[in-house]
């Protein structure tokens, strides 16, 4: 599961619009085709090469201030893409979650990792997160309990 909860309201047209072009800068997964199906009941995110053959999936739900996809089938790079890069590129400050383990923040420039009540500022290595050092932290984070992130 990756869970995205914004600190404002988004635009699901945003979050949509984000989710169909954003295999587009991701290197791994930019020469396969992406649609959004199911968008009255459960939608269903899909990424299939031109022949039709199904790479990756995950279904979805939007809610005012947050995403959540599950339900992951094929590559799990789907996984690190939704979790980093659409986060990225929706641009908006939010907390990103990663299955039970990784929890990061995003403050519209940087990404911070909170590890058992620790917060690391991270650098970027290509489509890598690097753990840099203990960092000064943004209020954001200040504010949060530390019971939320692991």
């Amino acid at each position: 599961m990756v869970l995205i909860q914004f600190l404002r309201e988004v635009n699901e047209e945003k979050i949509l619009h984000n989710l169909r072009n954003i295999k587009k800068r991701y290197p791994y997964f930019r020469d396969y085709v992406s649609r959004i199906t199911n968008l009255e009941s459960l939608p269903e995110y899909i990424l299939e090469d031109v022949e039709g053959k199904m790479i990756a999936s995950c279904k979805f739900e939007i809610h005012d201030s947050s995403v959540c996809f599950f339900d992951f089938k094929g590559d799990k790079e789907l996984k690190q893409m939704l979790h980093v890069d659409l986060v990225e590129d929706i641009g908006e400050k939010c907390f990103s979650t990663k299955g039970k383990s990784i929890s990061l923040f995003f403050d519209l420039t940087d990404f911070y990792l909170c590890e058992k009540g620790e917060y690391y500022k991270l650098a970027r290595d290509g489509n890598r997160l690097i753990k840099v050092e203990r960092y000064h932290v943004p209020n954001e984070l200040k504010n949060r309990q530390k019971s939320d992130c692991g």
